[in-house]
């Protein structure tokens, strides 16, 4: 079960990367609300803008995901554990949204 949340959650970033970087090369790096990719994306440019947010994202949720996992209770860590691992899709779903409607 763990793994099968650990690879929804990676293929969660990944499709956020995808709608980032879709955005980045329509309206420029000041789309991105997170200081950090945006920082990155204005010095290096567009790829190495989404990679450090994919991984910072990934790092962020993984954290969650082994916190969840190590200090819920049993009966629902579960849970918790399948929240952290849709939260990219969230994101995903932010993401499409603002390029179907711009």
């Amino acid at each position: 079960m763990k793994k099968l949340l650990l690879l929804i959650m990676l293929i969660g970033v990944l499709g956020d990367i995808t709608t980032t970087y879709i955005g980045f090369t329509r309206w420029g790096c000041g789309i991105e609300r997170n200081p950090i990719t945006r920082a990155t994306c204005c010095i290096a440019g567009y790829l190495p803008g989404v990679v450090v947010g994919g991984v910072w994202e990934f790092t962020i949720l993984y954290l969650f995901f082994k916190f969840y996992e190590a200090k819920a209770h049993p009966n629902i860590r579960y849970y918790f554990m399948t929240i952290v691992s849709l939260l990219p899709y969230v994101a995903v779903i932010n993401n499409t949204l603002f390029l179907l409607t711009h």
